[in-house]
């Protein structure tokens, strides 16, 4: 990954930070992106359960601004970032990596990747 692209996900992870509302939490996003359309879901890990948190206009158009920075065939399909200690990983997952016949959608790969990583965890969401 090209500096770049790292200030780039530097940028999102501290935006990510910002929604949640703290700086030294534990924050996994998962997102999927194609021509202005977006898809994110945004969780502070907790210790019993995931908190889910909605984004912004303000990061809708900063993750579709490094987006659209990538060359056209490089522009990933799923971003996946854990944030925790003041530093992240992101892993991408490019569109010609999702089988176009998954029998998926964005949520259900969403809920798959959650499930992965978080296992049964109780998910908060807002009243």
């Amino acid at each position: 990954m090209g500096d770049r692209n790292g200030e780039r996900f530097a940028q999102i992870a501290h935006d990510a930070l910002r929604i949640v509302g703290g700086n030294n939490l534990s924050v996994w996003l998962y997102m999927e992106a194609d021509d202005g359309w977006l898809q994110p879901a945004l969780f502070q890990d907790r210790p019993d359960a995931i908190q889910w948190f909605e984004t912004d206009a303000d990061f809708f158009e900063l993750v579709m601004k490094a987006w659209y920075a990538e060359a056209p065939d490089r522009r990933w399909a799923s971003l996946e970032m854990y944030i925790a200690d003041g530093r992240f990983t992101t892993r991408l997952c490019y569109h010609d990596e999702v089988p176009a016949d998954d029998g998926f959608d964005a949520s259900r790969r969403q809920e798959a990747a959650q499930a992965a990583r978080f296992g049964n965890k109780r998910v908060i969401y807002p009243d």
